[in-house]
């Protein structure tokens, strides 16, 4: 019984760590996308931001949104921009 809570524990912390990881990833697509928006780079920013978003990145999923909305980088589609919108707000 020992082996079976130790062996649980190390699960645990091991997909902490992962999930800590996938989340930076995520920050870090977020920033990689507000820099090619600052080259003025709006398709590949875009293309950040969904990774991130698809990520659960709050922050890509508010800005996908609005690109979706406004077509900046993609081609506008409300239902898209909803959705987004929708999971940011979540």
């Amino acid at each position: 019984m020992h082996i079976v809570r130790r062996y649980i524990l190390l699960v645990a912390v091991l997909l902490s760590a992962l999930l800590a990881s996938a989340q930076q990833s995520a920050e870090e697509l977020f920033q990689k996308g507000d820099d090619c928006c600052d080259a003025e780079k709006y398709a590949e920013a875009a293309g950040y931001w969904l990774q991130a978003a698809q990520m659960g990145h709050a922050q890509s999923q508010c800005v996908i949104g609005v690109c979706y909305q406004e077509g900046i980088g993609v081609a506008v589609d409300n239902a898209q921009a909803i959705y987004w919108l929708t999971q940011a707000a979540n």
